[in-house]
Formats: structure tokens, C-alpha cells, sequence
């Protein structure tokens, strides 16, 4: 039987020093679990075989002694190479032993940390000394198999975050999703951790609280477009923090630009995903991984929540319903946009947007030719125009193809984000074509270009939008989504 507590290490304690020993250990198996280790201190090596039964505090375990040629021919079996650990015995008050380890030195994924084994349960009641840093007996993500398998399949020592929001898409839509993640886990020995969320705002407190402990983890969202850009909020600037989603929203509009959504419900091609780096925008009130609106399409939104509570009705039926309640009141309002610095453009616009993604409202692609990792905002501006011009118009928007759209020629204004030098390469129809500055003032971990929308408070519910790009670490292949900011 094994009583033993965890903890992590900043480092190796200084304290008196019993044994110093180098360790190389490998899994044959998962569960149960089935260790092979060779120690050597000085000359001499020995060679184990452990079996491990499952908990926490207390286990049970069997160790085996194996000459040198059984632990090689064993050790020909293993699917990975071994873990390296420089291990260091110290003495503790009331004859215990801490056990410290400095896991895979020198790689990227080293970390120390330190085991007190006791004699019984009650023993193991004390107090830790100080210099102990958090303690991780009951994180699973922390035994030595998970980060062995983790090894196996990513190739850093991360923990396994997902957060499932049952109020996304169709009712119950995150079960069938939660079940594919924990077969998967289970079969690959991941120590998997789950979360529920509870109300809004939820899915970012439970990623703030994993985020600021430090270390690094995989936190997936289970939802949509707001789920994901609640996780992702919470992560942004933190290079030890990776993020992914498995869309069941009713919108899923982000990940349009990478991909469809079956393929971002592909569990194990997610789990084995690198990361990349994509752009966020960080607005008065929040960060936003997709874009940003003002005018009609903040109104939409507005209305498209209420919908979106009726039965039966799905995300991209209730922006269309929004839709036709908000075209057929008061279109139009007056707003000042300045784009870095520069004069402002001041008329009557049925929106002003601003995209680092390109799709939005349930399948609208309102920044066709934005870019989610170029560092750079595009800005598309659409002025009033009459109802029956504008139904005319909303197909060639859905699709994209307004900004080179002769139908769009006098009421388009649009500003691309691709740099051309030091200057942005503006393409806008009509009488505004310039050359826009770029700015790159250091925020986060990402370069940006700044704008703000002046409006009426009483006509369009924004006061001033601020947007500037920003970087956050993603872990998926080639990206992924996050929500609207309205």
C-alpha cells in the first residue's frame, strides 16, 4: 500500500540531502498501471517493475526487482522513450523523507516537483512545510503516466480543461460530444477534468481560475461562438494557456473561415492538434475573437437573443427573424468612425464593422477578406439605404461578394488589413479611397491597429468602441472561434 502526497516545485529545496540519484522510467500500461524504472546512484543501477492500482492519497502498489536484460527486453516494448528524472532524496522533521524530482530537464516541458510518502492516513494529515508548492495528490494530470501519455500524444506536459455549456445549440447538443472526449481520454490515458457552466460569464471564470494558477493546459470549450470567446478572453497574453472548441452552438461562425464544423467535432484529430497563434480584439468592455458591429447589426443581435429562446427556432433562423424586425423599424444612424488617427468619416451608416474573422450572424461572411492572424482589423462601412434596396443586396452580402460588388458602389466603405510597407492597403469604393497608417503599439503579445466608433447612445446603444488587435495562443491545426462583440 502507497500513502503519499504531491506537490510542486519552483526547485530543488535546500535542505539537507540524503541520496541523489538519475531515474528513467516508461509505461507498459495505463490501467492498470504498469511502470518499468532503472535508478542509478553512482555506479550501481537497480531495475523495477511496478503495478499501481487507481486513487489519490492511498494505493494500491506491487514493485518487482529485474535483472538488466528483462528491464531492456521491457523496455523495447514501451510506445514512447523514457521519462528522465533528476531525483533527490531530503530529510523532513518527524523522520519523513521528501522525495523531489526535476522531470525531463532541459526540455520544454521540466517542471519539479516533490512526494512525502507516510507510514498511515492519519500521518498524512500534517501541515506541509512552506517552501511546498501547490498540491497536486488529487490532480490527476499530475501522476507520472499522464504526463507520460501527454508526452505520447502532444508533446507537452499540459492539463486537459473542458467546459461544457449546456444552454449552446440544440438542447443537450454537448452530451454526445462529452461522451467521444472521455472514450478518447480514457482509451489514451489522459487524465481528463470537466467543468459545467452554470450562467453567463461562467466559462471564463472557470478558465481565469485554471489559467492564473500558471501551468500550463489545453482548455476546450463544448458550445459555441460565446463559449469559446468567454475561454478565450481568459487566456489571451498567456503563452502557457492553449484553447480549442468543439462547436455545438447555434452559430459556430468563427471556425467558417478554417473549416466546416464537422471537422472541428473530429475528437481526436482536436486532442492532437499544435497550436497557433490568431488575433483578438479587445473592445472597451471585452475581447473578441470574430468582430465587432455597430448600428443594424448590433440591433440584430439585440433582438436575435430573444429569439433565440423561443422553442424550436435555431441561431441562424433567429438572426433572420431579428433581421426583418429591425429592418422594418428606424434603419440608419449617425456615426464618426476614425480609423488610426486619422480625419473621421462622419455620415449615416447602417453599420460600421470591424473584423479580425469573417463571419458572423449565422453564416453572414461581413470581412470576406480578413485575415485571423495578420495582426490587422478590416473595416467594412455600409451607408443607409431604402428597404427595398437592401433586400436586394443581403444575398450578395451573405456570400461575401459585396466588396467587389458594383451593386455596393456608392454606399461601401471598406478598409483591408493587409500591409502594404508601413501603410495598410485600403480598398474602399466610391469617393474614400486612402492610405491608412498602420500602428503597432505593444499590447499583449500581439501587434495592433487601432479605431473607434462615436455614436449615439440613444440611436445605436454604443458609446465608444475601442478596437485593438491583440494575440492569443490556439490549439488547433489551423485555428479556431470565438464570439461577436455587438
Amino acid at each position: 500500500m502507497e500513502i503519499e502526497r504531491k506537490f510542486l516545485l519552483s526547485g530543488f529545496p535546500d535542505l539537507p540531502e540524503l541520496e541523489r540519484a538519475e531515474v528513467f522510467q516508461g509505461y507498459l500500461g495505463i490501467s492498470p498501471e504498469v511502470r518499468i524504472r532503472s535508478k542509478r546512484v553512482g555506479e550501481a543501477e537497480t531495475y523495477r517493475l511496478c503495478f499501481k492500482g487507481e486513487g489519490s492519497l492511498v494505493r494500491e502498489e506491487i514493485e518487482l526487482d529485474l535483472d538488466k536484460a528483462t528491464f531492456e527486453s521491457l523496455k523495447k516494448l514501451l510506445p514512447k522513450p523514457m521519462i528522465r528524472k533528476e531525483y533527490r532524496i531530503y530529510r523532513l522533521e518527524n523522520g519523513l523523507r521528501l522525495e523531489c524530482s526535476r522531470v525531463d530537464p532541459g526540455t520544454d516541458t521540466e517542471f519539479y516537483y516533490a512526494e512525502v510518502e507516510f507510514q498511515d492516513q492519519q500521518q498524512a494529515e500534517i501541515s506541509p512545510p512552506d517552501f511546498l508548492g501547490k498540491e497536486v495528490t488529487y490532480d490527476g494530470s499530475y501522476r507520472m503516466k499522464a504526463y507520460y501519455q501527454r508526452k505520447k500524444i502532444g508533446g507537452s506536459a499540459m492539463r486537459c480543461l473542458v467546459i461544457y455549456n449546456p444552454a449552446a445549440g440544440k438542447k443537450g447538443a454537448y452530451r454526445g460530444v462529452r461522451e467521444q472526449i472521455r472514450r478518447y481520454c480514457q482509451k489514451e490515458g489522459i487524465d481528463l477534468e470537466e467543468a459545467v457552466t452554470q450562467f453567463p460569464g461562467h466559462a471564463e471564470k472557470i478558465a481565469e481560475a485554471a489559467a492564473r494558477t500558471g501551468e500550463p493546459v489545453k482548455i476546450y470549450g463544448v458550445g459555441g461562438d460565446g463559449t469559446l470567446c468567454e475561454i478565450a478572453g481568459a487566456a489571451a497574453g498567456r503563452n502557457h494557456v492553449q484553447v480549442g472548441i468543439f462547436p455545438v452552438g447555434s452559430g459556430n461562425d468563427y471556425i467558417r473561415t478554417f473549416g466546416s464544423q464537422e471537422r472541428f467535432l473530429q475528437v481526436e484529430a482536436q486532442m492532437k492538434a499544435q497550436p497557433v497563434k490568431v488575433d483578438m480584439i479587445q473592445t472597451e468592455k471585452m475581447l473578441s475573437l470574430n468582430l465587432c458591429s455597430a448600428g443594424l447589426d448590433a440591433a440584430v443581435a439585440l433582438h436575435m437573443a430573444k429569439f433565440k429562446k423561443l422553442p424550436l427556432v435555431s441561431g441562424p433562423m433567429a438572426y433572420n427573424l431579428a433581421l426583418v424586425k429591425c429592418v422594418l423599424g428606424k434603419m440608419g444612424n449617425d456615426l464618426k468612425v476614425t480609423i488610426d488617427g486619422h480625419p473621421p468619416i462622419q455620415d449615416r451608416f447602417l453599420f460600421a464593422l470591424a473584423g479580425s474573422g469573417r463571419y458572423y450572424g449565422g453564416g453572414y461572411c461581413g470581412a470576406p477578406e480578413a485575415d485571423p492572424s495578420d495582426g490587422l482589423l478590416d473595416f467594412v462601412l455600409i451607408r443607409r439605404v431604402g428597404r427595398l434596396r437592401l433586400a436586394k443586396l443581403l444575398s450578395e452580402y451573405k456570400k461575401g461578394k459585396h466588396l467587389r460588388s458594383d451593386a455596393f458602389q456608392d454606399i461601401l466603405i471598406f478598409y483591408a488589413g493587409k500591409t502594404d510597407g508601413n501603410y495598410l492597403r485600403t480598398v474602399c469604393c466610391g469617393k474614400f479611397r486612402r492610405r491608412v497608417p498602420a500602428a503597432f503599439p505593444d499590447f499583449l503579445s500581439g501587434a495592433s491597429t487601432g479605431a473607434e466608433f462615436f455614436g449615439s447612445r440613444r440611436k445605436t446603444g454604443v458609446k465608444q468602441m475601442k478596437f485593438l488587435r491583440v494575440q492569443v495562443k490556439i490549439g488547433f491545426r489551423r485555428g479556431f472561434s470565438a464570439g461577436n462583440c455587438k
